[in-house]
């Protein structure tokens, strides 16, 4: 019967003949990371192992490198993660009057980060509004959520003073556009931070 050895490898007993078989156990047994160039590639991957008869866990998980984002991805037999084990679960309730798209197992959670500074380029409703903010590149599937962090910098030439809190006014797998309650006043500065999260 085969043993598993120190590195969790499945190899055969010294009083075992060789044979095609037990090749084939030692090779499934050893984990590799295949270069696939998109997640169809990925997945087809992840089936052919499992036709092989590669049993797919958490304990033995399949790594992936995805040649498209230039990332190192592992399948623990439900998701796909990161190497940092990094998963978001996202869900929305009630109708919030912006597109949603409910995260599938092969989704791939992705932060983007950035700054923005700049006058509202304009006022309508009582409220001012800055121009629609264009991510350098689109999530592949969902944006779910932007957070703001307000930059106070009073010794630069445009004086980031305002502290009124932003607002999400529209959002897509592009980008967003955020809106300043009750302002009125174009001649207001404004400086953010933003974290947006999507897959």
């Amino acid at each position: 019967m085969p043993s598993i050895d120190v590195r969790g490898h499945q190899v055969p007993n010294g009083s075992e003949p060789a044979s095609r078989q037990s090749i084939l156990e030692f090779s499934r047994s050893v984990p590799s990371v295949k270069a696939c160039a998109s997640e169809a590639a990925a997945i087809q991957h992840v089936a052919a192992l499992k036709a092989a008869g590669v049993k797919i866990s958490e304990v033995y998980p399949v790594f992936v490198w995805r040649t498209d984002i230039h990332a190192l991805l592992v399948w623990d037999g439900l998701h796909w993660s990161g190497t940092s084990r990094l998963r978001m679960e996202a869900q929305q309730s009630g109708d919030l009057g912006l597109p949603y798209t409910p995260q599938g197992p092969h989704d791939l959670s992705m932060l983007k980060v950035g700054r923005i500074a700049g006058f509202t380029d304009s006022l309508e409703y009582g409220s001012g509004w800055l121009p629609f903010q264009t991510f350098a590149e689109p999530f592949p599937n969902s944006c779910v959520a932007v957070v703001f962090q307000p930059i106070w910098n009073n010794s630069v030439k445009w004086q980031f003073t305002s502290m009124t809190p932003p607002a999400v006014y529209d959002l897509d797998r592009t980008g967003f556009r955020v809106m300043f309650p009750n302002e009125n006043d174009k001649s207001r500065a404004h400086a953010l931070m933003y974290i947006a999260v999507g897959f």
